[in-house]
């Protein structure tokens, strides 16, 4: 019965799921070794009306793999809204956090860009500024990928904008990194600590001048970025940007008045 109804859950109508249940069958049954549940399969393949039936049958929204997987976390992953509303409402818990990676389900709508997830989330009380196993944040999650919405969202939910993870590294860093410019103006407009620095001593504009990311660079200047700052080995911006031969960089480092 139990191998049955997680077959019926991912691929047959909800009549036959209902009357699995009707039957006997253990909503909360276990998938032997992954000790998946049935909830969680229908949030994995975004069967609504399976979890709803699931749910009035005794389903435990909270249960939990011995990895931390959870209903909730496959909605999160496989984009099912409806799903994800359903489970969160039925009193999912926000803030269950994958073990191996120490990830939340904000943390994961925050990496994914999933900006309505992320606020309902947030409603429930996910904790904001919860850091995963490398002390990373929702935020640094959001902005290393440049969702500037979800970024948006975060701060006016209180996130930190200078939460550094484990190897120093801010959001205002990653996104200057990777030339998230509207991101980039999304976090200045928090004040940040433009210079704060990662383990390699490398700040945001140190950083967006290596990688040539001429509007981050001007935007970070513009903000007040110290043009000066060195790193660990001495780097600095426009050591940097020449090094890599970025000269539109190094013009507009040195207008800022960056020494060689």
């Amino acid at each position: 019965m139990a191998a049955s109804i997680f077959e019926a859950v991912a691929d047959g109508p909800p009549a036959l799921v209902e009357a699995l249940l009707r039957a006997g069958a253990d909503a909360n049954a276990r998938i032997p070794g992954t000790c998946q549940t049935p909830i969680m399969i229908a949030a994995g393949f975004g069967k609504s009306e399976a979890a709803r039936l699931l749910l009035r049958n005794g389903a435990d929204v909270n249960a939990t793999t011995p990895k931390g997987e959870t209903a909730l976390r496959f909605a999160v992953i496989k984009n099912q809204p409806e799903i994800f509303k359903l489970v969160l409402d039925a009193g999912a818990d926000a803030d269950v956090a994958y073990a191996r990676t120490g990830t939340t389900p904000l943390m994961l709508a925050a990496g994914y860009g999933r900006t309505e997830m992320a606020l309902a989330l947030l409603r429930k009380g996910a904790k904001v500024n919860a850091r995963d196993n490398d002390g990373a944040t929702s935020l640094n999650k959001a902005a290393q990928d440049g969702h500037t919405e979800t970024v948006k969202a975060l701060l006016a939910n209180g996130a930190d904008v200078n939460s550094q993870g484990a190897d120093g590294t801010s959001a205002l860093m990653s996104a200057a990194h990777d030339g998230h410019t509207s991101t980039v103006e999304a976090l200045l407009s928090k004040r940040p600590n433009l210079d704060a620095k990662a383990a390699n001593g490398l700040t945001a504009l140190i950083f967006a001048s290596l990688q040539g990311q001429t509007e981050c660079v001007r935007r970070l200047v513009a903000a007040g970025a110290d043009v000066n700052t060195a790193g660990n080995n001495g780097i600095t911006a426009l050591r940097a940007a020449a090094s890599r031969g970025h000269g539109d960089i190094a013009m507009l480092l040195q207008r800022a008045g960056a020494k060689r």
